[in-house]
């Protein structure tokens, strides 16, 4: 229950960098990305502004591991969605 309370925290609380997640395992990011979830359902989509830059900074880094994965270029998702 620690790790949750603390990860919550930490993703309100400290602007992190898009190397934080890189360094994660799938497990953590999608954990995370539960987190944010959670948060935005709870907050009716009203964020402080650290856990605005910090959900920012996450769908980079998802963006950047999908093209990473399956070759894809941002622009192409982009204009599919």
């Amino acid at each position: 229950m620690y790790y949750a309370r603390g990860m919550r925290d930490l993703l309100q609380t400290t602007q992190l960098s898009i190397e934080f997640f890189r360094d994660l395992d799938d497990f953590q990011i999608n954990f995370i990305e539960m987190c944010f979830k959670q948060s935005l359902d709870e907050k009716m989509g009203l964020m402080t502004e650290v856990e605005k830059y910090n959900f920012h900074i996450f769908e980079e880094f998802k963006l950047q591991q999908i093209e990473e994965r399956y070759g894809l270029h941002p622009e192409l998702l982009k204009k599919s969605a």
